[in-house]
């Protein structure tokens, strides 16, 4: 005989795997699950996907990175990123032409260089390809709510998250693996306006900001030297404070796969960058792209 709490297990069950979540990506975000490649001066490529069970979504994917002073072959190979999450969509509104969704979940990020790369440099950021083994990981629980409004021929898409970093590290520059943790929050949205059948304009932007971690360590951070950059022996935060923000515009077609679509796209990016770079270092650049993503 099932007593109350087996159906009451069963009940959630079945509702998380017979619900429908609403969960919007946001296009302008780095962290975009899919799949598609990016010329911004050197080559960027991503291979992922995301799947939908109910209200819990579930991807991934794995990012690899020219950089300019590096020698640049068919492929890019100077660095990777692999991105996982794991993400619930709880429905607190849903009316004709307007979700509003609690949203939730855990999301590890890490980066790495490929070994073998080191050249000479005057650059302290690039001193971070040196032979040492450098350790970039973010842990985070997200928590926060997304708007979702729509008519025949418009989506808008609103978000906010808190972000806490959990054993975390984003400064490659202080050698050890030690983490530590901190807060943080990002914002975005998108406005998409059908223009065709098939054919969709949209503009989204994406702002991440992480809070500088109350941990620091004592190591050898390299600073601009006369000649080329030297280490120096400093007091260094764990987890540093980085500023990132993303727009992006193009044009969009469905796939033949049911709930995908490709983005052509141009996007304008300021800040410290996703992935493994230094984290005093700001980066400005516009690119181009193609990204095919779940919905």
């Amino acid at each position: 005989m099932f007593s109350i709490h087996k159906l009451v297990v069963l009940a959630l069950v079945w509702y998380v795997l017979a619900g429908a979540s609403e969960l919007r990506q946001v296009p302008a975000n780095p962290d975009l699950i899919g799949s598609g490649l990016e010329y911004h001066g050197t080559l960027q490529m991503k291979a992922g996907d995301l799947l939908r069970f109910g209200i819990v979504d579930l991807g991934g994917f794995v990012e690899v990175r020219n950089e300019p002073q590096f020698n640049q072959g068919l492929f890019p190979n100077h660095n990777w990123r692999g991105f996982v999450a794991g993400r619930v969509a709880w429905p607190l509104v849903t009316e004709m032409q307007l979700h509003l969704l609690l949203v939730s979940g855990l999301e590890h990020e890490s980066a790495h260089a490929t070994m073998g790369i080191v050249e000479p440099t005057d650059d302290p950021f690039g001193m971070i390809y040196d032979h040492q083994y450098r350790r970039y990981i973010l842990n985070a629980l997200p928590a926060g709510v997304e708007l979702i409004m729509f008519d025949a021929l418009q989506r808008l898409v609103l978000e906010g998250r808190g972000m806490w970093y959990f054993l975390s590290k984003n400064t490659p520059e202080l050698p050890g693996l030690e983490t530590g943790n901190s807060g943080g929050f990002s914002l975005g949205g998108e406005y998409r306006y059908q223009m065709l059948r098939l054919l969709d304009l949209f503009v989204s932007v994406h702002e991440r900001f992480i809070f500088r971690g109350t941990e620091e360590l004592s190591g050898a951070v390299y600073y601009r030297g006369a000649e080329k950059p030297l280490p120096l022996q400093v007091a260094w935060p764990v987890i540093n404070r980085a500023n990132t923000f993303t727009a992006t515009a193009g044009v969009s077609f469905p796939l033949f796969e049911a709930r995908r679509q490709c983005d052509l796209y141009v996007r304008f990016q300021l800040g410290n960058g996703y992935g493994y770079i230094d984290s005093r270092e700001k980066r400005r650049c516009i690119a181009a792209g193609l990204a095919v993503w779940g919905k």
